[in-house]
């Protein structure tokens, strides 16, 4: 059987990521005991059969769960038999406690957050990390906006606060039923950018209204799959800056990424707005109509796509999940095939958007079980491709 993969979030920064071996239960958050600390909840991890059930959830292996707790964010992973996550924690940039540590005597404590900081004395910096969360949450105790900002906003004025409905499935590993590590592959890809989220946090700290570091933050917790943290950041910077399209396509992508397909597909169309032969926006909106099941429509968008941009590799990856999603496995593939073949095209944020398509895009859950796209990937991405989970 597998063990537990717990992952502790910081602002989309990932701050322990550890794999937590234990017989039949274990203790994990704001116990004194517990073998990894969190502030907000104090959680037993107890081991049935082949399962681990903690809050009431079963895991079996290859499944996971995930609770918010303010401003941080646990994953936990029943890991598959034989994986072995990487130790990230031990790759923690001391760079990152300064930054964290300079912030202490701005603002005030939360009282439990207090206690479970003086509890950590031994552990200053998952301690300082927890406190520096509490302390640049200015926001914390107001309604998180997630919803694209109107086009007549005025920057001035508060945003409408709103809450997203997800009207599709979350993006997320499959492998446990694919049988293929595509999730552990996508993740390799991902770069790390520690200084530059160490600097963004230090100037979000001292403003939080600081746009860049949000942005900053925004791309880091996207990048770091927390997809929820990623829409506040970048609907903070909207709020600031409603003309910043850039930002709105990356709100965008993480509403769709939680399943939030109108949303998404409103900013879409706003970019459009402006600029209707954007063929990022185009293409996001071409597959938002497809997760839709509009497939005229999104054929109608395709079309649009074809005449601006007719040989990109993101227009073929369109393409791919236009087909897959009418069940023409061959033709997805096919789309895929010259998506891989011309990628060298694409930006390293690109790139690794196709990467995280691959592993967790629902529309490609089927062609992830199929050995076809297997030996595909496996002949563009030679031994860096997946590999097959045991």
């Amino acid at each position: 059987m597998g063990d537990l993969c717990v992952t502790v979030r910081f602002n989309g920064e990932v701050v322990d990521d550890r794999v937590v071996r234990f017989g039949r239960s274990v203790r994990l958050g704001e116990a004194p005991e517990a073998r990894i600390s969190f502030p907000g909840a104090d959680i037993t991890a107890v081991r049935t059969g082949e399962v681990i059930t903690l809050r009431g959830r079963r895991l079996a292996e290859g499944e996971a769960t995930d609770i918010a707790l303010g401003p941080v964010h646990v994953v936990f992973e029943h890991t598959i038999r034989g994986r072995t996550p990487p130790e990230w924690w031990s790759l923690f940039d001391r760079r990152f406690l300064a930054a964290a540590l300079t912030t202490l005597a701005v603002g005030t404590w939360n009282d439990a957050a207090v206690s479970w900081i003086d509890r950590q004395a031994d552990d200053p910096p998952v301690a300082a990390v927890a406190a520096l969360h509490r302390l640049v949450e200015r926001e914390a105790d107001t309604p998180t906006r997630v919803a694209a900002v109107s086009r007549s906003a005025d920057p001035t004025a508060p945003a409408p606060v709103t809450v997203a409905l997800a009207d599709g499935p979350r993006h997320s590993p499959d492998d446990r039923l694919t049988g293929i590590g595509w999730y552990a592959w996508y993740r390799r890809a991902v770069p790390d950018y520690v200084d530059q989220v160490a600097e963004a946090l230090a100037s979000y700290a001292s403003d939080p209204n600081n746009a860049r570091a949000r942005w900053v933050l925004g791309r880091a917790a996207y990048d770091a799959d927390d997809f929820e943290t990623a829409v506040e950041h970048f609907s903070a910077v909207l709020e600031r800056y409603p003309g910043d399209d850039a930002a709105r396509l990356r709100l965008a992508r993480a509403h769709e990424r939680l399943g939030h397909h109108g949303v998404a597909a409103d900013l879409y169309e706003e970019i459009l707005s402006r600029d209707p032969e954007n063929a990022l926006a185009l293409g996001g909106l071409a597959t938002i109509l497809v997760r839709q099941n509009r497939l005229d429509e999104a054929a109608t968008r395709i079309d649009q796509l074809l005449t601006v941009a007719p040989e990109t590799p993101s227009t073929d990856l369109v393409l791919a999940k236009f087909e897959a999603a009418r069940g023409r496995d061959d033709q997805a593939l096919a789309a895929l095939r010259r998506a891989m073949e011309r990628r060298g095209q694409l930006s390293e944020e690109l790139r690794i958007e196709m990467q995280r398509d691959l592993a967790i895009d629902p529309l490609f859950a089927a062609l992830r079980a199929d050995r076809r796209l297997y030996l595909l990937v496996s002949r563009y991405w030679w031994a860096a491709g997946p590999a097959p989970v045991r």
